[in-house]
């Protein structure tokens, strides 16, 4: 059976948050002045902002003031060197709220304040209201305060704690934010109360509106940054001009558009009624020459109100940047020495690349490179431990050593070689501007270390650098210039014994003949956040330019297991280097717990322009579900004591019987034991027991038979019987194995464990720490939900040594709260009929009992939309509309889900979009009489002239 409650939260339209919009908030935020010394301030306060707010009109300015008075008898007192803090003392100097001191802040006002030839008036000023108020000095467990607004009393403990103590406590700071806290728009006035301990309030915010008179100019930037690419000589961009429409709904007039160091700008039409066009452009007339070379302006727009008289000015920050024509991309090859090889006394090295494919996907090559040791010297190859390899190389030993004076005389003679076109069209002269990019050394890191290179005649330093990692790379253009490199050497930087280094590889770079996609990552990680059913992230697609500057045609994206992929625009060319690849991950039902996981690869399939090949780049994709994980009851799963079960039979393990309300049961594990073995249990020494068991005869698992289970699983409940009560077999869920007990396995460089979890995740714990020690299989295989694992002998240096045994498996379920909806609704006195969930009979409110049970509502008191509320916010710039409701913290194990549905109109059809909004936000969970409930934020974009959003709740 299922309940289903609808609420419908209502419409937004567009213009909420467009530019006809007529008034403008102000946020003002201050307190007392800093006192000299602890001083009293008096029983009465009046505090003033220090700074000029400045009205919607831009002309208008005031300054706002509000009241500050002390419990009966007591007096306010400034903090010492802190700026804004205060307290109330009922004696003595005391610059502390204490139990039972108090103070109420109230009476907001708006003082000092001047038209400046503007319209507006002090009456256009609305809204006053507390916004926020921070807390200070409470920061200890003991420390705690009352704060009361609208009829609404908290009590925070700790008022910088996590988590927050009240809706409205913001998380992570001490400060709380009153309309949220009272579920209202405006907050005239609040008392804060001492109750144990002490603590100080510091800031006040206060915020308002202001009425536009008149109209107002309104560009969409306040900064143009543009790029000027050889070989054009003008670029352009443009800004939005709108009009904010005022009271008065006069136009907007712009009078002049001035700019200089080569910028210019147009409007396209200079009576603003709605919106208009302002083209700005830079004409290069030489300034600008060299890479990177910058030009800067500032675009003076004037401006009036028709019929207002009042000339306005308001500013754009201009810059452009000079790009060479185009950059060719380079390919990088790396080269390397054979393996455990020594080329020979005086012998030059020649050193190979790997076979290469080339950009038309048919030609194939590799890449030479020779290097001429010093006099009496040889290059060898080897390992000589840290992060060398066996193609590793240096002088004699495979090292350069400073007390021998190793050095090479030179790297050089690039050469394309072994090529074949394999039937395609490439040639040996398509492969242009060989050069050597940059040489990897291992091992040359340490203080004493000191590599000298010496490239294009530039020395790296006289006396050789000492590397910042291991391995590292040394990259010529770093020091010797942009010129392309055609020959090196190397050679240590002192004589020190301890100066010692080798080459790992030499790389080679080229530019190749046709252009080719660039992916900015290789791999893509998604987190997907209950109750969202998707999640999107994105990739930057770019072109390496060849020296035939052909397009790069992306044709495809494809992925599977719930990913997508589009891209901004298929075609990257000279002018549009790069576009956006948006992977999108949908949840079908794939995802059910917390940590599961989901993976796929994006395959981008894309051709260079003229080519006629096809390639393909690919991505690896991985989603991880992150969910309210309901808490578990962990229990032991033990084998029959003395028991063999059988060569090759499964052992079905149970524990002891749980109890939940009346029903009772137990829970089962199956385990399948290596082929031509049985699971055996026993007492084997140490602190095993009868129940402990391995695998054979001696109730152990053995290294020097390589024993294990092949695996473990099918966690169940069995034996259930409901006893007459109303908990069913489908109520005991979330089963899951939690971690593994192992006894006698801990012996030091003897016993080794390996465990494989959700048959992927393998990991050789070696010895343990104790015994019996349980191992959290959730830490061993890095998931969030174990559904079946493996146990086994690890790696031992001494495996006849190495023998342990299993005491017992843990496993966790979660159990329901038997009736937490009747458990709800019979606390408020409801029975028969107006107990149902669909029931609305008392207070006939609109809010039928599931949806009052859900939200944290009373079902006997009307009391619509208390725990939810609606607005609008401005995050960085975007205008979002934003639901707040607050749901059961153990809505999971309630069987409650809790959906957002929203449509154009109020017909649910094909157009409804299901949990579609911008952003959702889960804030502490706050405890009430009625359970835990925590805050549930979403936010939707604005883009849309109306929309309906719906909230459904419905319980199994």
């Amino acid at each position: 059976m299922k309940q289903l409650t609808t609420i419908i939260l209502g419409a937004w339209c567009a213009c909420m948050m467009t530019a006809n919009a007529v008034t403008e908030e102000f946020t003002e935020r201050f307190g007392v002045p800093k006192p000299g010394a602890p001083e009293y301030l008096g029983s009465t306060l009046t505090v003033t902002n220090d700074t000029v707010t400045t009205a919607a009109d831009g002309l208008a300015t005031f300054r706002v003031t509000y009241d500050i008075t002390a419990n009966a008898g007591g007096s306010l007192i400034g903090t010492l060197g802190d700026s804004s803090q205060w307290g109330v003392s009922t004696g003595a100097v005391d610059d502390v709220m204490n139990p039972g001191d108090s103070a109420t802040i109230d009476n907001i006002q708006i003082i000092d304040f001047n038209a400046n030839g503007g319209l507006t008036t002090a009456g256009d000023i609305t809204g006053l209201s507390f916004e926020l108020v921070q807390i200070t000095g409470g920061f200890e467990a003991t420390d705690s305060g009352r704060i009361i607004a609208n009829g609404i009393t908290n009590v925070w403990v700790d008022v910088n704690a996590e988590p927050a103590d009240f809706v409205g406590h913001l998380p992570g700071t001490s400060r709380i934010n009153l309309p949220i806290m009272t579920s209202s728009d405006i907050v005239s006035s609040f008392t804060v109360e001492g109750v144990a301990e002490e603590h100080r309030i510091f800031d006040v915010w206060v915020s308002g509106d202001t009425e536009l008179a008149n109209s107002k100019l309104k560009l969409d930037k306040s900064s143009l940054t543009m790029t000027l690419q050889e070989p054009a000589t003008t670029v352009e961009k443009t800004i939005d001009a709108s009009i904010v429409l005022g009271t008065a709904s006069n136009d907007v007039e712009v009078i002049s558009l001035v700019a200089d160091s080569g910028f210019s700008a147009v409007i396209s039409d200079s009576t603003i009624t709605s919106n208009e066009t302002i083209t700005v452009t830079y004409t290069n007339s030489g300034d600008l020459a060299v890479d990177g070379d910058v030009a800067n302006s500032t675009l003076v727009v004037t401006w009036t109100a028709d019929g207002y008289g009042v000339t306005n000015t308001t500013d754009v920050a201009l810059d452009v940047t000079f790009v060479p024509e185009f950059v060719l991309a380079q390919t990088v090859v790396d080269i390397f020495a054979l393996a455990t090889n020594d080329y020979g006394v005086d012998a030059v090295a020649t050193l190979l690349s790997e076979v290469q494919t080339a950009s038309d996907g048919l030609a194939t090559y590799q890449i030479s490179i020779d290097v001429d040791p010093q006099s009496g010297g040889s290059i060898v190859s080897g390992n000589e431990g840290g992060s060398t390899t066996l193609q590793s190389w240096g002088i004699d030993d495979a090292q350069f050593r400073g007390n021998l004076t190793n050095y090479v005389d030179s790297v050089d003679n690039i050469q394309i070689v072994n090529f074949s076109a394999n039937g395609g069209s490439l040639t040996l002269g398509d492969f242009q501007d060989l050069s050597f990019a940059s040489v990897t050394i291992a091992d040359g890191q340490s203080t004493g270390d000191r590599v000298r290179a010496v490239a294009n005649g530039i020395t790296n330093n006289v006396g050789g650098v000492s590397l910042s990692t291991n391995p590292d790379v040394l990259v010529f253009n770093e020091f010797a210039g942009n010129d392309l490199v055609s020959e090196f050497s190397l050679a240590n930087g002192s004589t020190n014994t301890t100066d010692k280094w080798s080459v790992n590889s030499v790389q080679v770079q080229f530019i190749a003949p046709n252009s080719k996609l660039t992916l900015e990552s290789d791999a893509l990680s998604l987190v997907l956040t209950d109750p969202a059913t998707s999640v999107d992230d994105t990739l930057l697609a770019t072109i390496g330019l060849g020296f035939e500057t052909n397009d790069v045609e992306v044709t495809s994206l494809t992925a599977d297991a719930g990913f997508s992929a589009v891209i901004s625009g298929s075609t990257l060319s000279v002018g549009n280097e790069e576009e956006t690849i948006t992977v999108t991950y949908t949840n079908a039902g794939a995802l059910l717990y917390n940590g599961d996981t989901a993976d796929s690869t994006l395959v981008v399939t894309w051709t260079a322009v003229g080519t006629g090949v096809t390639n393909t780049t690919d991505v690896a994709l991985d989603v991880t579900f992150s969910a309210v994980e309901p808490d578990q009851t962990i229990v032991d799963v033990f084998a029959v004591a003395n028991t063999n079960y059988g060569t090759d039979a499964i052992a079905t393990m149970y524990s002891a019987t749980q109890t939940v309300g009346l029903a009772t049961f137990q829970i089962a594990i199956d385990v399948d034991p290596k082929a031509g073995t049985a699971i055996d249990s026993g007492t084997s020494g140490g602190v095993s027991s009868n129940n402990s068991w391995g695998v054979g005869a001696d109730n152990l698992f053995k290294g020097s038979d390589d024993e294990y289970v092949d695996l473990i699983d099918n966690v169940r409940v069995v034996n259930f019987n409901a006893n007459g009560g109303a908990v069913t077999i489908n109520d005991i869920g979330y089963l899951s194995f939690t971690s593994v007990t192992i006894v006698n396995g801990q012996t030091g460089n003897k016993d080794a464990v390996q465990v494989v979890v959700n048959g992927s995740v393998t990991n050789d714990l070696g010895d343990l720490s104790v015994t019996p020690e349980a191992v959290d299989l959730k830490v061993a295989g890095g998931v969030g939900f174990v559904t079946d694992f493996a146990v086994g002998v690890g790696v031992s240096p001494n495996p006849t040594l190495n023998k342990w045994s299993v005491y017992s498996i843990q496993v966790g379920y979660a159990q329901p709260d038997q009736d937490a909806f009747g458990t709800w609704v019979a606390g408020y006195g409801l029975a028969g009929a107006d107990a149902l969930p669909s029931a609305d009979t008392i207070d006939m409110d609109g809010y039928d009992n599931l949806a009052e049970f859900a939200l944290g509502m009373n079902p006997t008191n009307s009391d619509a939309g208390s725990k939810e509320s609606v607005g609008t916010a401005v995050d960085g710039g975007t205008n979002y509309f934003v639901y707040v409701y607050d749901r059961r913290s153990d809505y999971v194990l309630d069987g409650l889900t809790y959906r957002l549905i929203d449509t154009a109109d109020l017909v649910l059809g094909t157009s409804a979009a299901t949990n579609a909004q911008d952003d959702v936000f889960v804030g502490a969970a706050v405890s009430t009489a009625a359970g835990d409930y925590e805050p549930v934020t979403n936010r939707y974009l604005t883009d849309d002239p109306v929309k309906f959003v719906e909230l459904e709740i419905k319980q199994n």
